[in-house]
Order: C-alpha cells, then structure tokens, then sequence
C-alpha cells in the first residue's frame, strides 16, 4: 500500500497547482477588464472612425482618409520647425 500516499500527494500537488492557475487566471481578467481613461485624441480619433464607416462609397472614404493623413503630415512638419 505504498502507492496510495504517492497519489494523494499527486493530487495534493495537481490540486495546489490548478489553484495557483485559477488564481492567475483570476488576476489576468481582471487586469483586462480594467478600462483606461482614454485621452481626449483618442476619442476623436473613435470619432473620426465612426464617420469614416458611414461613408459607403470606398472611394470617396479613401480620399477623405488620404486628406485626413494629408493634414496630420503637414501638422507634424511645421511642429518640427
């Protein structure tokens, strides 16, 4: 009857780990499910998307995307003088 201690302590272990494992899992979700105040350049930039989904017609969509870009680029150029 010698093995019968070797499984328990098995299960002991198996048991010890599962538990570390939930509480991982635990820890995780809830760091996911904590949400981030977004930034005010992050709301517009949902902002802008939900417009941009509205318009159906992909080539006009991409013209106001390229002017879109167009008007970040010409931004960032005259920060950098």
């Amino acid at each position: 009857m010698t093995s019968a201690p070797k499984k328990r302590k098995r299960k002991e272990e198996d048991t010890d780990v599962m538990g570390e494992v939930k509480s991982t899992l635990q820890h995780i979700s809830q760091r996911l499910g904590q949400t981030r105040e977004k930034s005010s350049n992050q709301i517009f930039g949902e902002y802008v998307a939900s417009k941009l989904d509205r318009i159906t017609d992909s080539e006009i969509r991409d013209e106001v995307e390229a002017e879109i870009v167009n008007v970040l680029n010409t931004a960032l150029r005259r920060c950098r003088k």
